[in-house]
């Protein structure tokens, strides 16, 4: 890649981020890169300072973390001419995995020589910008009741003990949404920028980060044993075959209520006012990819 001016934003809450630092950047020296580092201090910082590394000229910003780094940094170069380029060091990597990265920040460094730069699209929910998806329902309840500390220390098994200890108390809602210029009920959506799904699942297996549409998932069961089964096929990728779920695309969705649902984009947990508008940025974002 050239350009000779750039930043390294870290997450110090990621996975692997801490650890991995200074290989990574001995890494990045070794390959050529001339850059400075910045360590994530809260909750949208990385969007501070991508926003100031596009305004100052740079032409690419590293990101060391996972796809909650990768989202705020996004949400910082959008419409600008700076690169993202993903270094995966999170829980789940998940735009790592769908663009094609090895998994393993080092390697991903060493793909940097085989790679090139695309435009892809981002998602808006409530204006706020995503790259795989925004989804209500059960997914989102257990992201807002995940612990940070068991995420940091037993990664993707937090997730799973959080999931069955919420579902044994969990209430299926009714979602109201309009899509399509009609109004749906479901008690799961989900508006796909990318196929993939918590990671190598995948739920939306027509979407791409260029279709230039989302593609919108929902579920209709609504107790927890239709529930189970859902997430049972997703697992087996036979959740489409289901009379309860259906899949099409839309360049607009909108989430009417309940008031209280929970919404998450790109695994973070959020609560927005209603109504919500999900759609794609005019935008697109820049981002290194292997080819």
């Amino acid at each position: 890649m050239a350009c000779s001016r750039g930043i390294l934003i870290h997450n110090p809450c990621s996975g692997r981020g801490r650890r991995l630092l200074g290989d990574v950047e001995r890494a990045l020296k070794r390959s050529g890169y001339s850059l400075e580092s910045h360590q994530t201090r809260a909750p949208g910082h990385a969007t501070d300072l991508a926003q100031s590394a596009a305004h100052n000229g740079a032409g690419f910003v590293f990101a060391l973390g996972g796809d909650g780094t990768l989202r705020e940094i996004a949400a910082g170069l959008l419409g600008t001419e700076t690169v993202l380029v993903p270094l995966p060091a999170g829980t789940t990597n998940v735009v790592a995995m769908e663009l094609g990265l090895p998994l393993d920040s080092l390697r991903a460094v060493g793909a940097l020589e085989n790679a090139r730069v695309q435009s892809i699209d981002v998602g808006l929910c409530a204006g706020m910008p995503f790259l795989m998806q925004a989804s209500a329902g059960f997914d989102a309840l257990v992201l807002s009741r995940l612990s940070p500390v068991l995420k940091r220390h037993l990664g993707k098994i937090a997730f799973a003990f959080t999931g069955l200890r919420e579902l044994w108390r969990y209430e299926t809602p009714r979602i109201k949404y309009t899509l399509n210029g009609k109004v749906r009920h479901s008690s799961f959506v989900a508006a796909c920028n990318i196929p993939r799904y918590a990671g190598a699942f995948r739920l939306a297996p027509t979407a791409a980060l260029d279709s230039g549409r989302l593609h919108v998932i929902s579920f209709r069961g609504t107790d927890r044993r239709r529930v189970l089964s859902f997430a049972w096929d997703l697992v087996r990728g036979r959740h489409l075959e289901r009379d309860d779920v259906d899949l099409e695309d839309t360049d607009h969705l909108e989430l009417v209520g309940p008031e209280d649902v929970d919404v998450q984009l790109d695994g973070d947990a959020f609560r927005f006012s209603m109504p919500i508008d999900i759609r794609l940025a005019a935008d697109k974002l820049r981002i290194l990819r292997p080819w």
